[in-house]
């Protein structure tokens, strides 16, 4: 593209994300907060509330689009003008109170880490089909799955979802919705063409940033120390899980902020004080809901965290039970009652995961599970959990080793060989979910030597560190084949949450140890991501050449990144 085309990219990213932001996270954001304050006033529960606000109006638009385009342009317009309309005159604006406002301040924070990974993502080109530039970016070629959601947003809006949809993949394959979440802008450039995707990127990168929200709500039900809270979220916003996902737009980041809402409500001590509300257990029923109609991967940590949360001693009032319990099958019946009806099976990334069955065949789940169990012996069955447990852990020293290894390769000149380490560590760090972890595994240890000065800290660390252990075990023993618990197989809440509680932990015991360890992660990132390419974007984008202002927006988004981080752990801090 000439210099007017990067131009107007740059113009497009700055000033539509914003927009896609306003029209989808902010109106429903401040309506149901202002309308449910009697309820809901912890800044945690706020924020959760908002983002499960975000999400049913996303699943409305996919609903509304599935009765008919028309239908579905209708609703969507006349929803987004009510909340606008309703939020501009609740008057929040008014007083400084937004500036104020902790909520505000997490979806700006979403809004810059939006900006900031787009630019970087589009700095060295891609513009004309931001979708396959996004499978080749920051790592290796990756499959069309951030495509499918704008696929079968396509089929709706123009009235024919193709069966299958792609390939011998169906609809309803997939959860919905961030379907739903792209129709809901879908007016601001609905002619197919690279306007049409770059909207569809930016609206599905909003609804990735999401992890954001969720994190800050779990980190603040803890009521931890302002510094930690921040120094988690740089650590986990730069962190390759939120790189690599928040830009190839699957549904999973989307999925992992649901989850930590759940945990937060859940797990944390925020619990005694809500255990016999209808309305928090509504709310917990919700998050799990839109977790699974995120990304059906979620379903692994949702398990784990009962089991933590029984393992706990913790036994909520019925209320509590039965309004959660309403909400999460009044929300997921229409969409399992689309996978049985409309497009069946929709089973098959169960039996993909839990039997090792690709092609398409017209047993029944269960059927599948018995079918692949029983040709295998209990020693061969034994043999692949454990295996499958062992490789969760597996690599958790390798960016520790690449920094010192690239750094020798780079002192001697030897640029081959910085190169190769490079694209082994992007392999490393999107497969196995001990990568990206890292250092911050130490951060267990760390607050166990401070335990009785930092007791927030320490029962932050060690629960959070209960569920992940006991996701490790409910990821283990489900999925079929060894070799299987890869990151992209499973919920990227896990690692996220395992990060955040390394950072608190390390937090705990000093500080600067924290604020250091977090650098260098930061640091390692930029290097892969922001400076290095992968060799597939050098073969698939021929002579990729830096658009300076792009790049420019990059570093001031993620110097603004850092920033909203702090300013986040300042608001929520305790």
């Amino acid at each position: 593209m000439d210099d007017m085309h990067n131009g107007f990219i740059l113009f497009f990213i700055v000033f539509f994300t914003p927009l896609v932001f306003i029209l989808t996270y902010l109106p429903v954001t401040v309506v149901l907060t202002d309308f449910s304050v009697r309820w809901f006033r912890a800044p945690a529960e706020r924020i959760i509330l908002a983002g499960v606000g975000y999400g049913l109006v996303g699943y409305i638009a996919f609903g509304a689009y599935f009765l008919s385009s028309q239908i579905g342009r209708v609703v969507t317009l006349t929803v987004a003008l009510a909340l606008l309309v309703t939020s501009w005159r609740s008057g929040w604006w008014k007083g400084g109170a937004a500036r104020r406002d902790p909520l505000v301040s997490v979806l700006l924070l979403m809004v810059t880490f939006t900006i900031a990974l787009a630019a970087t993502g589009l700095a060295y080109g891609g513009f004309v089909d931001v979708l396959a530039e996004a499978a080749v970016r920051f790592t290796h070629h990756l499959p069309i799955d951030n495509e499918l959601p704008r696929m079968f947003g396509d089929g709706l809006y123009g009235n024919h979802v193709p069966r299958p949809l792609a390939g011998d993949w169906l609809s309803s394959d997939r959860p919905p919705l961030q379907t739903g979440l792209e129709l809901e802008v879908a007016l601001l450039a609905p002619k197919l063409g690279w306007r049409h995707n770059l909207i569809y990127q930016l609206a599905s990168m909003g609804g990735q940033s999401l992890f954001l929200a969720g994190l800050a709500a779990y980190l603040s039900a803890w009521r931890l120390k302002g510094g930690a809270i921040a120094v988690a979220l740089v650590a986990c916003g730069f962190s390759a899980i939120a790189v690599i996902h928040g830009y190839f737009v699957w549904p999973k980041l989307m999925a992992a902020g649901f989850i930590l809402m759940t945990a937060a409500l859940l797990l944390s001590p925020k619990y005694h004080e809500i255990r016999e509300s209808a309305p928090h257990g509504g709310l917990v029923g919700a998050t799990a809901a839109l977790a699974m109609l995120s990304h059906g991967g979620a379903a692994f940590l949702l398990i784990a965290l009962t089991l933590t949360f029984l393992a706990l001693g913790r036994l909520p009032h019925w209320r509590f039970i039965l309004a959660g319990l309403a909400c999460f099958v009044a929300l997921m019946l229409p969409w399992s009652l689309y996978q049985a009806l409309i497009d069946p099976p929709g089973n098959r990334l169960l039996k993909f995961q839990l039997a090792d069955v690709v092609p398409v065949d017209p047993r029944g789940t269960w059927t599948t599970l018995r079918d692949a169990y029983g040709a295998l012996s209990w020693q061969e069955i034994i043999q692949t959990k454990w295996s499958n447990f062992l490789q969760i852990f597996s690599a958790g020293l390798e960016m520790p080793r690449w920094l010192w290894s690239a750094g020798a390769a780079l002192l001697s000149g030897d640029t081959a060989r910085y190169q190769a380490l490079s694209e082994s560590l992007r392999g490393q760090l999107f497969f196995l979910t001990s990568a990206p972890i890292s250092a911050f595994y130490l951060g267990l240890p760390a607050v166990l030597l401070v335990v009785r000065r930092e007791a927030a800290a320490a029962r932050f660390v060690l629960v959070t560190g209960a569920a992940f252990l006991m996701t490790a075990v409910v990821w283990s023993l489900a999925m079929f084949k060894a070799g299987s618990t890869i990151t992209h197989q499973g919920t990227l809440a896990m690692p996220l949450m395992a990060i955040a509680a390394g950072a608190v932990g390390l937090y705990a015991l000093s500080p600067w140890l924290a604020i250091a360890v977090t650098a260098v992660e930061v640091l390692i990132s930029v290097l892969l991501y922001g400076v290095g390419l992968p060799g597939d974007f050098v073969q698939v984008i021929q002579h990729p050449t830096l658009n300076p202002g792009l790049a420019l927006i990059a570093i001031l988004g993620a110097a603004g990144v850092i920033l909203g981080c702090r300013r986040v752990g300042m608001q929520l801090g305790g």
